[in-house]
């Protein structure tokens, strides 16, 4: 088994900052519903940003779809990756790119978003997982 890093261990948001970080509630999410190898990619780059870096919600999404990019293709997502190519705006290889990485949950969860239109894009789905994590 891979070790996912600890989701704790990420920096506190700079002073500056004027929101809330939701970092670490991404990366835990990220570590609930990435596959192993995929999530501790990921919770490395996460812990791994500087102060100013966790203030930018974006950061934490592109570390998930950095890591995400680098799993094996997941032949179980190409009928959902077809309908995601309509309702997401999104080809089907970039879809399995970013859904492959994701465990049985995690792929679940996308599927939803994707039935539900795909609002806010296949990455606004990845990033809505911290919604649904504890």
């Amino acid at each position: 088994m891979v070790p996912t890093g600890d989701c704790d261990a990420i920096r506190p948001a700079d002073a500056s900052c004027h929101h809330v970080s939701s970092a670490k509630q991404k990366c835990k999410a990220y570590k609930k519903y990435f596959d192993a190898k995929v999530a501790a990619l990921t919770v490395s780059c996460v812990t791994s940003l500087t102060t100013r870096q966790v203030c930018d919600d974006a950061q934490p999404l592109l570390c998930a779809k950095t890591a995400l990019a680098q799993a094996c293709a997941d032949p179980s997502v190409v009928q959902l990756c077809q309908i995601a190519a309509t309702s997401c705006k999104i080809t089907p290889g970039e879809c399995s790119a970013l859904v492959s990485g994701l465990n049985d949950g995690g792929q679940q969860a996308i599927a939803q978003c994707v039935a539900q239109g795909c609002p806010s894009g296949l990455g606004g789905c990845i990033d809505a997982l911290a919604e649904r994590a504890p």
